[in-house]
């Protein structure tokens, strides 16, 4: 032990020193000051277990002492070292806090480390009594449940702020004033003060909680679930109470909950199976008049194209009292109504709502069945309207004939139920539209010329297929299911010369537009290459990165192979020496070769293309004759006289006919065979033989 000694008088510090000293105890250190300063100085290190307090000291004297060291150090036990004149002040100190006192002079060693050793280990019992009490007082005060300290009698001993906030007294208005069967209802007092009395009887037998009701300040009643347990001293015990005011009006709601579950479980079950919208209506009908009892139920869909609403059921006809109304329900049934804009906002509600004017239904006046039904129900009957509504869009509704002045029950049962109808609804319309929606794509896709695909671009840009119509089939030759995922098909069955085009070029060109149209050519299943034109859009996620592509192929080849033959024929043409002209029905020229060019004296085709042949060919009169012949025949031939691009003129010989063999293409074909030069040698071969025959003559 640490034991700092606080004396002035160094005769009597000496003497505790040779006490200890005396002892042979190498358990206590011993450290002396004269000043309360001092000391206070040397506590605040922290290594003092015990303190010998002087109370007549230079800075300090008396009971002041004392309260100096406890008041800074309320850990550290204090022993008070005082004479025998001076008891009543060694008394006093304790009081103060000190833990015991010694007389001066009259102490020995034994005595001075036991009453030490005893003061250490009180204080440390005390400072632990201090701590629990504190932890229990949280607990108490702190604890979310109302309690009570009760005395034997069921006097209210104390109360924790919980029960001051449950039953708003407070603790001056109920400690040690007022039982706790004064608070209790008196239909309840009996109970209560029974089970009090077995508890204080047999404190050790558990019972279990009991339940109450109680009057709080303000005269409203709470339940409680309330438990006791028995406290030191056993005349106490503590009184826990739970309030369950609210939990016992949820279990009132709970019950009537409860039995509208099965009427709710059945109509669940009724909609499983998406029976048809027709029959979901009339079901709704049925179901509300179940309940809503003695209530008349007129269902109306909405029709969204014409923005009207037809009856198609009326539930509820009583037979004693409506039924000479069945002949007007027969009438009343499919009639069409416009419901009003105010009728409109309150179906969009989704609630019950009550109509005090029912002629304010219709935006212009009521229907005369309808009228007679309202004026027949009058003036014992009100109108209500609920629509079956969700997301503001309606589905229909329902106007509800009930008795004059009822509350109409079950509006949170009816507005559940018709959630689960509504749903019903959706999903019904929303299935018929997705099978005519899936029927029709499934038509397009078998029956249009082109492939519809899905595709993931893969690391090395190659394509991963996610998806591909039926006709790959009629491609390549593979089912679809042999196609997709598969890592390797695309980069297999794309020709390897428009593999690197495509990844050189295309690919980029996807990414920076979005969209491109590309043709290269995939090996089927055959072996052979097919060319396909591939219009891909890019699909991009929510952060706007690629995600894959959709497209579409359409089998190019047969135009491959057609351009390909066009090349050809348009080479040969082109390498022709006989001019050669294609017009159209109106003999306007759509095409010549270089041949022709030459033989017109043009450098270019754009200055002939879409010209009249006439303006090449005379005289008007022979042209004239030409197309009369045409149009009869369907070909001509015979010499022309031409007019080249300097307004010279050739002679050539034409043959020109219809083409015959393409029906879709009507045309004409020209072919020519210049005459200038044999034209000119046979007027030269002319002269001469003139010139001949006038010489022979003459001789």
């Amino acid at each position: 032990m640490n034991i700092l000694l606080v004396e002035d008088d160094p005769a009597a510090a000496r003497l505790i020193e040779e006490l200890f000293r005396d002892m042979g105890d190498m358990s206590v250190a011993l450290r002396w000051v004269d000043r309360i300063g001092t000391a206070l100085d040397v506590l605040r290190e922290g290594s003092v277990d015990a303190v010998l307090l002087d109370l007549m000291l230079p800075d300090s004297a008396g009971l002041e002492t004392v309260h100096r060291v406890v008041t800074a150090f309320p850990a550290v036990p204090v022993v008070v070292l005082t004479t025998l004149n001076d008891m009543k002040i060694g008394i006093s100190a304790v009081k103060a806090g000190a833990q015991d006192y010694l007389f001066k002079g009259e102490v020995d060693g034994p005595q001075l480390t036991r009453t030490l050793h005893y003061a250490t280990e009180r204080k440390r019992i005390l400072g632990q009594l201090a701590e629990s009490e504190e932890r229990y007082r949280t607990i108490f005060e702190s604890t979310g449940t109302a309690m009570a300290l009760l005395e034997r009698d069921l006097t209210i001993a104390m109360v924790n702020r919980e029960f001051e906030r449950t039953l708003r007294y407070t603790p001056d208005a109920v400690e040690g004033k007022k039982k706790w069967t004064e608070l209790v209802i008196s239909d309840d007092v009996d109970a209560v003060r029974h089970y009090h009395e077995m508890r204080s009887e047999n404190p050790a037998t558990p019972l279990a909680p009991y339940e109450c009701r109680a009057r709080d300040r303000d005269g409203f009643i709470h339940s409680f679930i309330a438990s006791l347990s028995p406290v030191l001293p056993p005349d106490r015990s503590v009184l826990s109470l739970v309030d369950v005011t609210v939990m016992r009006k949820l279990e009132k709601r709970e019950r009537e909950y409860l039995r509208n579950q099965k009427f709710l479980a059945s109509s669940a079950m009724k909609f499983t199976e998406l029976p048809a919208a027709e029959s979901i209506f009339n079901q709704i009908g049925e179901d509300i008049h179940t309940l809503l009892h003695d209530s008349l139920v007129l269902v109306l869909p909405y029709d969204d194209e014409s923005r009207t609403f037809r009856i198609t059921s009326i539930s509820g006809w009583k037979k004693q009292k409506l039924q000479r109304m069945e002949a007007v329900g027969k009438i009343l049934e499919g009639t069409v109504l416009r419901l009003s804009p105010l009728i409109r906002r309150k179906c969009l509600k989704g609630t019950v709502e009550r109509i005090r004017n029912p002629s304010s239904i219709t935006e212009g006046s009521l229907p005369a069945a309808l009228k007679m039904l309202f004026d027949s129900c009058k003036p014992a009957c009100d109108v209500h309207v609920v629509g079956f509504s969700r997301e503001g869009e309606l589905s229909g509704c329902a106007l509800i004939v009930t008795t004059k002045g009822s509350p109409v029950r079950n509006s949170q049962v009816v507005k559940t139920y018709l959630g689960q109808a509504v749903n019903a609804l959706r999903r019904r319309l929303a299935e018929t539209e997705l099978t005519f929606t899936r029927g029709r794509l499934q038509y397009l896709l078998g029956n249009v010329p082109a492939l519809v695909y899905a595709a993931e671009i893969q690391d090395d840009g190659s394509l991963l297929y996610t998806y591909m119509s039926e006709i790959l089939g009629q491609f390549m030759g593979y089912e679809p299911q042999n196609v997709l995922f598969d890592k390797q098909f695309w980069n297999k069955k794309i020709h390897p010369d428009d593999r690197e085009e495509f990844v050189r070029e295309a690919l980029p060109a996807l990414y920076e537009r979005g969209h491109i149209a590309t043709e290269y050519r995939m090996k089927q299943k055959s072996g052979l290459y097919v060319w396909v034109y591939d219009g891909m859009k890019l699909v991009r996620d929510a952060p706007d990165r690629p995600r894959g592509v959709v497209g579409a192929w359409i089998d190019i080849t047969e135009r491959k192979r057609m351009e390909d033959a066009l090349m050809i024929k348009h080479s040969a043409l082109e390498s022709l020496h006989v001019p050669f002209i294609l017009t159209d029905m109106e003999l306007r020229i759509a095409y010549l070769n270089d041949a022709a060019l030459t033989m017109w004296g043009y450098t270019g085709t754009e200055e002939v293309i879409g010209k009249v042949f006439s303006d090449f060919i005379g005289p008007s009169t022979r042209f004239k004759k030409i197309v009369a012949r045409l149009t009869e025949d369907g070909g001509w031939r015979g010499e022309v006289r031409g007019t080249k691009k300097d307004d010279s003129h050739f002679e050539a010989h034409m043959t020109i006919n219809r083409v015959k063999d393409n029906p879709d293409l009507p045309c004409y074909v020209a072919a020519f065979y210049d005459l200038t030069e044999l034209k000119q040698a046979q007027r030269e071969l002319k002269k001469l033989r003139g010139l001949l025959e006038r010489k022979v003559s003459v001789r």
